[in-house]
């Protein structure tokens, strides 16, 4: 599911918790140049305070940007969406 904000993020997960099924919530597309990682990790940060028994994955998309998809990491994004070429990818 897309999740534009943390009230998105947290309409899903609501209904998940309510049926016991784990959840990934990815950000928008290029969301990792829209509104930067940080933003991203702290709604992860909210959703895990929130619904501490849910499995949530958060994937955050970082385009073909492979400058976003580093910034992501170092931030600690656990998973990104990248779709630089494949010789990129790979590095």
């Amino acid at each position: 599911m897309i999740v534009r904000g943390i009230e998105d993020a947290r309409l899903v997960c609501r209904a998940a918790d309510a049926r016991n099924i784990p959840v990934t919530l990815w950000s928008p597309p290029f969301g990792a140049a829209q509104m930067g990682p940080l933003w991203f990790q702290r709604i992860g940060a909210l959703i895990a305070e929130e619904f501490p028994g849910l499995a949530v994955e958060m994937v955050l998309d970082c385009g073909d940007a492979p400058g976003h998809a580093l910034a992501a990491l170092r931030q600690g994004i656990g998973a990104i969406a990248l779709t630089a070429r494949p010789a990129i990818r790979r590095k």
